[in-house]
């Protein structure tokens, strides 16, 4: 049976959630991702450059090893392609390590101010495929709203699916 096919941004989103969430992580759990060695080196390349985090391989252990999971500035290229496929990379990668389960319009919103509405809307929908599930909920109360403030009378809320759980772990 045939693998399923994925797309980059998921594999890679996939790959830091993995790297994130575990101490190590190994070939074997990588595996359901790519088939290709070569291609999770890239997509780590590619998280090193969005997040400036430092991964390596540890032959000891036999696991690749995130050794510093606080996210940095991307890395600046000349390239404006590439420059905004690592600054998308960067707002997901950043999305994926801080944002709250409740108010994550908010939160996004002050991450990223120069960033359009629309834009977080597609960024919530990269990270729904991931099995994220945000979703925006109307019919939720807000404590303190009043008429005059920007807030709206609903929210975004999220829940986090477990690392092997995420629907690019699945394998057909």
């Amino acid at each position: 049976m045939s693998k399923r096919s994925i797309s980059k941004v998921s594999r890679i989103l996939s790959v830091y959630y993995l790297l994130l969430q575990c101490e190590e992580v190994s070939w074997q759990e990588f595996a359901p991702l790519s088939h290709c060695k070569k291609t999770i080196q890239r997509d780590i390349a590619l998280i090193c450059q969005a997040g400036a985090v430092s991964v390596r391989f540890d032959r000891v252990r036999k696991a690749y090893v995130m050794e510093d999971k606080t996210l940095k500035a991307p890395v600046c290229v000349e390239n404006k392609a590439q420059a905004r496929q690592i600054q998308k990379l960067h707002r997901l990668l950043r999305a994926l390590q801080e944002m709250p389960e409740e108010d994550c319009d908010l939160w996004y919103r002050s991450a990223f101010p120069e960033v359009s509405n629309r834009t977080m809307q597609r960024d919530f929908a990269e990270l729904n495929k991931l099995d994220f599930e945000i979703r925006y909920e109307r019919d939720l109360l807000v404590l303190g709203y009043d008429s005059g403030e920007e807030h709206p009378p609903g929210r975004y809320l999220s829940d986090r699916p477990d690392c092997f759980s995420l629907s690019t772990m699945q394998e057909l």
